[in-house]
């Protein structure tokens, strides 16, 4: 039929479905040996046509193991083995993806197929049969097909790091082995293959590669984060616990900004991990940052209720601890957590007339937020916070809140500023040596001013 179609029906054999697949990508896919056989000597079918998703026929071929239309297309059909899909892929990325063996084989002693090849991702066919977890294809390329294991993609990760990430201990411990891999590798943002695998919780990845790969526990990337800080960023208490009883990691390294791991659990609210660390780690809670912040300034600045209440009241943390800049607890808790300034001030007795090194008061930090912060600029001030107070620039919080345009809380301060003026010139009668019975509350004002008569009494109350 396809032949009488094609020579007495004129039947276009390079007609494309919906898919962009030709008449010999079908042939190819549905294994149809003398079919392809005749479109390409016969019916001039073009070999190097592509899909939609730049696959050729070679390309389905090998994914599928048609083991004979591959032979047929490359020896005859003279079928590009290199070429690549839109992904990059070349067909000994599929043979790999797909675990055909065989494929592969033929294809690097036969053709000559470039083991190195790479995709649009710069990942060669041993990342790919690492992440598929193909491992008697990627132990072939390695032994036979002489893949380089260090070779590393787009983010600079070698294909250990693949391993260790997709928790293919059976690999990692054949590539480290066997391959001769190095643990120490790291990729673009200075991770190893431990950092990996404690922040996903490869946990046998971790133990195996601690005990037996002698990884560095203390291996740091480029933002300064050890194992330790990514496994308790992420939340990995078990990771945690065996890291530092078992991998003896350091509670108290530090990162680029001076963090410790405990600084994290704080930030992030890693209750659990907070705990442990403080309790069974012995982590400092008193440790300070580059910016002189201990971690209840990092819990507090993040709105941390549950950390703060915890290293406050079971720690003894330091609510008037302060920073490189004098700054409070409470300094940073008010700019905007009204629930943390609420525990601090009622229960922590925070102080709410702290003065910073530029004399800035909290609720200067609460006017200022970068955001309208009036309920927290509304407790402080009910609290007991002196709304006429200045920095050293002389800027009060009405100033700073009038700059920030913050009508609410620039409302809320004016008027508590007339009122405190009006409070301030009324004297209480307990002050005053006059006859309650001839005068009510005086405003003092300038020499020369005369008592109100009885009469007014109700002007000013």
């Amino acid at each position: 039929v396809v032949q009488w179609l094609v020579e007495h029906g004129k039947a276009n054999v390079e007609a494309t479905d919906n898919d962009g697949q030709t008449v010999l990508h079908w042939a190819a896919q549905e294994n149809k040996l003398y079919v392809v056989q005749w479109l390409v000597e016969h019916g001039k079918a073009n070999v190097e046509a592509t899909d939609n998703d730049g696959r050729t026929m070679l390309h389905w071929a090998a994914q599928l193991n048609k083991w004979d239309v591959v032979q047929l297309l490359v020896e005859h059909g003279k079928a590009n083995v290199e070429a690549t899909d839109k992904y990059g892929w070349t067909m000994l990325h599929w043979a790999v993806r797909w675990n055909k063996l065989d494929v592969v084989q033929w294809l690097v002693e036969h053709r000559k197929a470039n083991v190195e090849a790479t995709d649009n991702d710069g990942r060669t066919m041993l990342h790919c049969a690492v992440r598929w977890n193909k491992l008697d294809v990627a132990q072939w390329l390695v032994e036979h097909g002489k893949a380089n294991v260090e070779a590393t993609d787009n983010d600079g990760q070698t294909v250990l790091h693949w391993a260790a990430q997709e928790n293919k201990l059976d690999v990692v411990q054949w590539l480290v082995e066997h391959g001769k891999a190095n643990v120490e590798a790291t990729d673009n943002d200075g991770w190893t293959l431990l950092h990996w695998a404690a922040q996903l919780n490869k946990w046998d990845v971790v133990q195996w590669l601690v005990e037996h790969g002698k990884a560095n526990v203390e291996a740091t990337d480029n933002n300064g984060w050890t194992v330790l800080h990514n496994a308790v960023r992420w939340n990995k208490l078990d990771v945690v616990q065996w890291l530092v009883e078992h991998g003896k990691a350091n509670v108290e390294a530090t990162d680029n900004d001076g963090w410790t791991v405990l600084h994290w659990a704080a930030q992030l609210n890693k209750w659990d991990v907070v705990q442990w660390l403080v309790e069974h780690g012995k982590a400092n809670v008193e440790a300070t940052d580059n910016d002189g912040q201990t971690v209840l300034h990092c819990a507090a600045q993040n709105n941390k209720l549950d950390v703060v209440k915890w290293l406050v009241e079971h720690e003894k943390a330091n609510v008037e601890a302060t920073d490189n800049n004098g700054r409070t607890v409470l300094h940073l808790a008010a700019e905007g957590n009204l629930d943390v300034v609420q525990w601090l001030v009622e229960h922590g007795k925070a102080n709410v007339e702290a003065i910073d090194n530029d004399g800035w008061t909290v609720l200067h930090w609460a006017a200022q937020s970068w955001h309208d912060n009036w309920y927290v600029v509304q407790y402080l001030v009910e609290h007991g916070a002196d709304v006429n107070v200045t920095n050293i620039d002389g800027k009060s919080p009405l100033n700073l809140a009038e700059k920030q345009k913050h009508k609410e809380t620039t409302e809320y301060l004016k008027k508590s500023l007339n009122i405190k003026k009006k409070d301030s010139r009324i004297c209480r009668l307990k002050d005053i040596h006059m006859d309650p019975n001839e005068i009510c509350n005086i405003r003092i004002l300038p020499l020369g001013y005369r008592p109100l008569p009885v009469e007014m009494k109700d002007v000013y109350e």
